[in-house]
């Protein structure tokens, strides 16, 4: 072969290993940005799945005794985890007269994507439900409160919220975003003051039930527990609850006013 062949076939050789490496090169960017983008679909689609777990809650919450059964979707970009550990709970107190009366220690449902697939900032924030102004979605964390009183704030999206952070180390899982499903606390005032006030609190607690089955999520109503203080008097009652889920700290207080109040614990049995 003439020198003017052999140097046709080389250049035709390093055009062609040229085209082959630019096409691998853009074939892992399509597969990254795709797997990005399943994976902040699957975050939707969760979200819309335990929107509708939160619903159902809100209607079976005072009915001891109800099972609810569902099949979460499964997105194979993520993973669905009870998280009940010092990096993640809500502690919830009601206080009166400087004396803590209840104390009680919820767990969180926590649904992440590993960092390798999707990821956010560390400290992003996004409420799918529980907005204050309508329930609803929202882009703002002033506009989120884990005491809902219906006096002042929306009545939808009561005793669950939805929220949906960024990069965390939770229970020594890493995310790189998350949705994490929270009790929050139902605070009526008595009518002017003076009247019967009522507190609710859901508290979620992981259990292991022998009922269930592989790949579901059920959601037991397990029982409701109820103190009546009654002091014939306007009385002020120190309600707080604070969550933590890896870094992401959320904290809420408010008083509760009446000369009659009935505080109702809620334990929700999630598997």
């Amino acid at each position: 072969m003439n020198k003017e062949g052999q140097g046709s076939v080389i250049s035709t050789v390093i055009l062609v290993s040229t085209m082959l490496v630019v096409s691998a090169i853009l074939f892992i960017y399509a597969m990254f940005f795709f797997t990005q983008s399943v994976s902040n679909y699957s975050i939707s689609y969760v979200a819309s799945f335990l929107t509708n777990v939160a619903d159902d809650i809100d209607t079976f919450m005072l009915t001891p005794g109800s099972r609810l059964t569902y099949n979460p979707p499964n997105t194979n970009y993520g993973s669905y985890n009870l998280e009940l550990a010092p990096s993640a709970n809500c502690s919830i107190f009601v206080t009166y007269s400087n004396e803590t009366i209840i104390n009680e220690t919820s767990g969180i449902l926590v649904y992440g994507v590993p960092p390798q697939r999707y990821s956010l900032p560390s400290g992003y924030i996004y409420i799918w439900r529980g907005s204050n102004s309508t329930g609803g979605p929202s882009q703002s964390i002033s506009d989120f409160s884990l005491i809902v009183m219906p006096h002042s704030y929306a009545p939808m999206a009561t005793v669950m919220a939805l929220i949906q952070g960024g990069y965390n180390l939770i229970n020594g899982i890493t995310y790189g975003t998350y949705i994490a499903m929270l009790p929050r606390v139902v605070a009526i005032n008595g009518s002017t003051g003076n009247g019967v006030g009522y507190i609710y609190i859901p508290v979620i607690v992981p259990i292991h039930a022998t009922d269930s089955t592989v790949n579901s999520l059920v959601v037991y109503i397990l029982n409701t527990e109820s103190t009546s203080i009654n002091n014939g008097e306007a009385t002020n009652f120190l309600v707080k609850e604070d969550c933590t889920i890896g870094n992401q700290e959320l904290s809420s207080l408010s008083n509760v006013s009446g000369n009659s109040v009935y505080v109702t614990v809620i334990y929700i049995g999630i598997s």
